[in-house]
């Protein structure tokens, strides 16, 4: 009997050792999905595995037999849980009682105390079996089996008591050891398995993650090989995961146009631990060749080192930039017509005003007739005013390409304010208005861009009149101290038209005004004021404005200043205008040294020898040939050189003529042109000019020149 007991705890053993295996076998099944059905198989193999269990008992006495039925029912309780028990009961149950035999009350009850106690201890626990320690499973397997005990009372009286004496101490002591031996076996499948569910579901996010990346990415081995890929690579190359698989970088490689063995040493450099990037030319599976960049950077995968590699398509980048350039290139080649278009303008403009202006001012000067000076003065105003427009458009191109430095330097700012009103007031007396300055000083000297302050008051002046009908315009001068911050403080107030709220936005827009359209009563381009806050931008300061509709309005500037020059003067300049106080042909003295006068247009040259006959002998030349054979023949005190000579033919030759003769060496040469481009002056300057006007110009500006150059100011 005692060899029967032992084979059966043998058999009984090695039996739920099968039971353990099976059941995570059955769970680890990718194919089978349906919770419901992997339960089921559970509980068919349960229940297999308790009828081979039953199959294999050891006998106590006829008719009387044990088995581990117990420890295999209540563990499948405890771990697989209702509906796998319930079917594993089931079966052991129908088997025990197709057996037959004085015991089978006692059989079928253990199948189901022993059950039950596991789904209830299971239900107790709340999903959190896998956390059950081994005392509790030797605790749960000493309850079991105490419930197993009180199955006895289902065999006869004559039995009852005898049996219960013989099992007690074996089931008491050897079945828990069972249940806890089973338990832990399945307590570490559970482990594993849920280790290879984490590790399945990683993986699976980590290749969704790739494969909703747009760019290529696939391992390669040593040799460069792919191991594995994403859907981007499928996309990018043309080529399903496996035709990809196995492929080298000639695979991939456009013909011709990368170097294969370099790109291995790339892959190798990567495979060591150097990251690698580069250029490729790509080939898809359609034959198309595309531009991609690159990336090897070193990996595991499955444990052995690897080469993660990312690809990426540039062609739609290179495609844009390539339009980027072209469209730069466009623009460019646009702003150079324009600025040519500018420059051609100016000088056909600014040719013809010559004999507008210079006619008109010596009509002034010289007819005795009211009525004909009258008609002088209105050719002349009106030519200033065409001058005025064209100026403010090639002080709009000349802030396009950019503002030169500030020529900073220190000047008495309310003299020339004075000079400045003095210029205007024959405007406002012709409107009956009245141009005051208040200034709580006689004098204020400021160190800033003089040239460039004068412009800006004029433009505010010069508004300021234009939109006033009654009574007059006023400009206060201040200065404030904050620290060591000053500010220059100008205003200039008038009781004109006014500006509502709405058009205080657009004032200083390029080419606006408040009066605009097909009935605008008021003459101009929009371009005063706009270029105005530029200029006091540029300087550091800012111009704000206060008004009311009908009731008048006051610019007000705020500058910084220093009273110490603090900034070289530079040679370009933001402007060219026109000086305040001209001497006039009467203040200069007759010196009559002689001046040679360059210009192929006869206008030009008219104007120019009526403006300085007074004053100089006046020699002149239409072309290049005529100047060089005069300047062979006489000595001048000042060349007055137009740079534009006609058919090509530049004033730069006779400069070039004149570096030859060192007798010219310290002859002033003045160029006298209709170039008044931004940049143009210090052309002309660098090319060996002495110094430069601009077309049209007034006696007194010509004049000064010329006594400038030769008294070396």
């Amino acid at each position: 009997m005692g060899e029967s007991i032992f084979l059966g705890l043998v058999l009984n053993t090695a039996l739920l050792i099968a039971l353990g295996l099976i059941y995570n076998l059955i769970r680890g099944l990718t194919a089978i999905t349906n919770r419901y059905v992997k339960e089921t198989l559970i509980g068919l193999s349960t229940g297999a595995i308790g009828i081979a269990i039953m199959g294999t008992p050891w006998v106590l006495m006829e008719g009387v037999v044990f088995d581990t039925r117990s420890v295999l029912i209540s563990i499948s309780g405890m771990f697989f849980g209702t509906i796998p028990t319930i079917i594993g009961m089931v079966m052991m149950a129908l088997f025990r009682l197709s057996s037959g035999g004085s015991g089978v009350e006692m059989g079928i009850a253990t199948v189901v105390v022993c059950g039950s106690i596991g789904i209830v201890w299971r239900k107790v626990r709340e999903g959190k079996v896998n956390k059950i320690s081994l005392p509790e499973l030797y605790l749960f397997g000493i309850v079991v089996h105490l419930g197993m005990m009180l199955c006895t009372l289902f065999l006869p009286e004559t039995s009852r008591e005898f049996i219960f004496k013989s099992i007690s101490i074996p089931v008491l002591v050897i079945y828990p050891v069972a249940e806890l031996f089973l338990g832990w076996m399945l307590l570490n499948g559970e482990e594993s398995f849920k280790t290879r569910i984490a590790l399945v579901e990683s993986e699976s996010k980590f290749r969704s993650l790739l494969d909703t990346v747009d760019e290529a990415i696939y391992l390669l081995d040593r040799e460069g090989r792919v191991l594995d890929s994403n859907k981007g690579a499928e996309r990018m190359f043309g080529y399903s995961n496996s035709e990809l698989l196995n492929q080298g970088a000639q695979f991939f490689a456009a013909p011709g146009k990368n170097d294969i063995a370099q790109v291995n040493q790339f892959t190798q450099r990567a495979f060591d631990g150097e990251p690698q990037s580069f250029e490729f030319w790509g080939k898809r599976k359609n034959g198309e060749v595309f531009p991609s960049f690159v990336k090897l950077y070193p990996a595991n995968f499955n444990d052995k080192k690897a080469v993660i590699t990312l690809a990426i398509d540039v062609s739609e980048r290179l495609k844009h930039e390539m339009e980027l350039r072209e469209a730069k290139e466009r623009a460019e080649s646009a702003n150079k017509l324009k600025s040519n278009f500018l420059a051609n303008m100016s000088h056909e403009l600014r040719t013809p005003m010559i004999g507008i202006m210079g006619y008109s001012e010596m009509i002034m000067e010289t007819e005795e007739s009211p009525e004909i000076r009258r008609t002088g003065e209105k050719i002349f105003e009106s030519a200033q005013r065409l001058m005025q427009t064209l100026n403010l458009i090639l002080d709009l191109s000349k802030i396009e390409s950019g503002f030169p430095e500030l020529n900073s330097v220190r000047f008495e700012i309310i003299r020339d304010v004075r000079e400045i009103i003095s210029k205007f007031s024959t405007t406002a007396a012709k409107k009956q208005l009245t141009l005051e300055l208040a200034c709580r000083v006689e004098e204020l000297h400021v160190v800033t861009d003089q040239k460039l302050m004068n412009h800006i008051i004029v433009n505010l002046i010069d508004n300021a009149l234009k939109f006033t009908h009654k009574g007059g315009v006023k400009i206060s001068i201040d200065s404030k101290v904050t620290g060591q911050n000053k500010m220059l403080l100008i205003s200039v107030e008038d009781t004109g038209i006014g500006i509502s709220e709405q058009d205080q936005l657009i004032i200083w827009d390029e080419f606006r005004q408040a009066s605009e359209g097909w009935g605008r009563g008021y003459e101009g381009t929009g371009l005063g004021l706009s270029l105005t806050r530029r200029f006091i931008n540029k300087m550091g300061g800012e111009i704000k404005v206060e008004s009311k509709l009908g009731e008048g309005s006051t610019f007000i500037v705020r500058l910084p200043y220093n009273e110490d020059i603090i900034e070289t003067v530079s040679e370009e300049k933001i402007m060219e205008i026109t000086e305040t106080v001209e001497k006039t042909g009467n203040e200069m003295e007759e010196n009559f040294s002689t001046i040679l006068v360059v210009d192929d247009d006869e206008i030009s040259l008219d104007v120019t020898v009526a403006f300085l006959r007074n004053h100089y002998i006046i020699h002149t030349a239409k072309n290049v040939a005529e100047a060089i054979d005069l300047i062979d023949k006489n000595r001048y005190s000042i060349i007055l050189l137009d740079i534009n000579l006609g058919k090509g033919v530049t004033g730069f030759q006779i400069l070039d003529e004149l570096k030859k003769r060192p007798d010219y060496a310290s002859v002033p040469v003045v160029a006298v042109t209709a170039y008044a481009m931004a940049g143009d002056k210090a052309v002309f300057l660098k090319a060996g000019c002495t110094d430069y006007v601009s077309k049209p110009f007034t006696r007194g500006t010509l004049l000064n020149v010329c006594e400038r150059v030769t008294s070396g100011k």
